[in-house]
């Protein structure tokens, strides 16, 4: 490769560094579960994204998001005893927040409703929701 002539530029382009990021965790983005098939197996599948819980910063591309699936969430549960335990954990995690929708719903209609009010209260503090 020849030299090129050198010519000043008065206006010079300055492209900063950018730091390096590390994406060490993994972050659960979606979870689909499938209705039950032909042999009763329901399937759970995550799209997990590249994550840094110190920084809380999600890696900004699906190019690389890996797939977790699982053929049948009830014979895993049935295995493992701590899978069991976080399933039952997300699925009071989704009751709660449509028993929340349902009586934000209510006490719009009705904002003085003092029962509505203390269900709403109940259902923040099994959320872990501070008043």
């Amino acid at each position: 490769m020849s030299d090129y002539v050198e010519i000043f530029n008065p206006d010079p382009i300055v492209i900063p560094a950018q730091e390096e990021k590390t994406y060490p965790n993994l972050y659960a983005r979606e979870f689909y579960v499938y209705p039950p098939d032909a042999e009763g197996k329901q399937a759970l599948v995550s799209n997990l994204r590249s994550y840094n819980k110190d920084t809380k910063e999600m890696y900004p591309f699906e190019d690389r998001d890996q797939k977790f699936a699982l053929d049948d969430i009830f014979l895993e549960a049935e295995r493992v005893p701590l899978f069991k335990q976080v399933l039952g954990g997300i699925l009071t995690c989704i009751s709660l927040g449509i028993e929340e929708r349902k009586l934000i719903a209510d006490l719009s209609a009705d904002p003085s409703n003092e029962e509505l009010q203390a269900d709403l209260a109940a259902v923040h503090a099994a959320m872990g929701i501070q008043p």
